[in-house]
């Protein structure tokens, strides 16, 4: 049986060559871990879902009331950026970011794919809010989201990719 590589049994050659061996197999799994970050890129839409807020007593915000139309660019690996489009359909009530109004209906959101590939985290920009959703398939995500304080809110919604 012919060997195609020896290691030396001593010395710095031996350690040299088992260094080598070492940051290879990094470079490999470093690759690997690139590889599994899915693009998410895209409007991703409230298929289903409810969310309940405080103000002053729990409510329940309208069905057609578009919270969860999140649209995702500028990722870069595994973090990105996005906005939540908040969209009041057929004259539900108007939204709110915090305890101020919604004028920009363009809510800044920053976000990461966890290492398992399918674990995504967002966090709003200037606000509480925080989502966790799971990527069930390459156009489904299902997301539990919250906010805290003086306007807490608490839902989950399944985000489809259009």
């Amino acid at each position: 049986m012919t060997k195609l590589f020896s290691i030396p049994k001593h010395g710095f050659v031996r350690r040299l060559g088992l260094a080598a061996l070492i940051v290879g197999a990094g470079a490999c799994l470093s690759a690997s871990a690139d590889e599994a970050v899915p693009n998410l890129e895209g409007i991703w839409i409230k298929a289903d879902g409810q969310v309940r807020y405080w103000d002053g007593a729990i409510n329940v915000f309208p069905q057609d009331y578009a919270i969860g139309q999140i649209e995702i660019s500028g990722q870069v690996g595994a973090v990105f950026e996005a906005h939540q489009l908040s969209v009041a359909i057929g004259g539900a009530q108007e939204g709110r970011h915090g305890s101020e109004p919604i004028t920009d209906q363009r809510l800044p959101l920053v976000g990461v794919v966890g290492w398992d590939g399918t674990s995504v985290v967002l966090s709003d920009i200037g606000d509480t809010t925080h989502y966790q959703c799971t990527l069930v398939a390459e156009n489904t995500m299902h997301c539990m989201l919250w906010e805290s304080g003086e306007h807490a809110l608490a839902g989950r919604v399944i985000l489809e990719r259009r």
